[in-house]
């Protein structure tokens, strides 16, 4: 094998951790960009909104105006001031008072306490099934656990190309 084709197969090797890092790069770019605009991720916790959105999904809300939320769309609020949020159908609107009374597809009666536009965080936008629980997982001990320990492989593995990359080059 001459030495040009040791360093192409030599690099074909090293791209691999460059390019995890660029995925992860681009993918925390994109989660920074939207955030910045506005746009949250929710885990759904309940099965209130089956068979729309299921327990376990993730809902993708952006920030929308008064005016342009009408019945039949789902939104995402606060639902009181310790952060707990919920997803329901908007059921009805009153534009006097800036209120919506909203409705879980799956419950039987509307929710009791008209929703203020100023707790409404947004209208969800896309829903990724499935998702959610991986986040639910990572937010136990085990999954901060699974996760430093991937962190950690992860780094040591691109150490050791490193390493690895600069013997090489070392002469003997």
């Amino acid at each position: 094998m001459s030495s040009e084709s040791k360093k192409q197969h030599t690099r074909r090797k090293l791209r691999a951790p460059q390019l995890v890092l660029i995925v992860l790069a681009v993918i925390a770019a994109g989660l920074l960009t939207a955030r910045l605009l506005g746009v949250r991720i929710f885990t759904v916790v309940s099965t209130s909104m089956e068979p729309a959105i299921s327990m376990g999904d993730l809902a993708v809300v952006a920030p929308e105006c008064f005016e342009t939320i009408a019945p039949g769309e789902i939104i995402t609020f606060s639902v009181d001031s310790s952060g707990h949020t919920a997803t329901h159908r908007v059921f009805s609107k009153n534009a006097e008072e800036q209120t919506f009374v909203t409705k879980g597809n799956n419950n039987a009666l509307p929710d009791e306490t008209p929703v203020r536009f100023a707790d409404v965080i947004g209208t969800v936008r896309w829903v990724i099934p499935g998702l959610g629980y991986v986040s639910i997982f990572l937010c136990t001990l085990q999954g901060k656990i699974l996760l430093g320990l991937l962190f950690g492989i992860f780094v040591s593995t691109v150490l050791l190309v490193f390493v690895c990359r600069a013997n090489r080059r070392k002469p003997l």
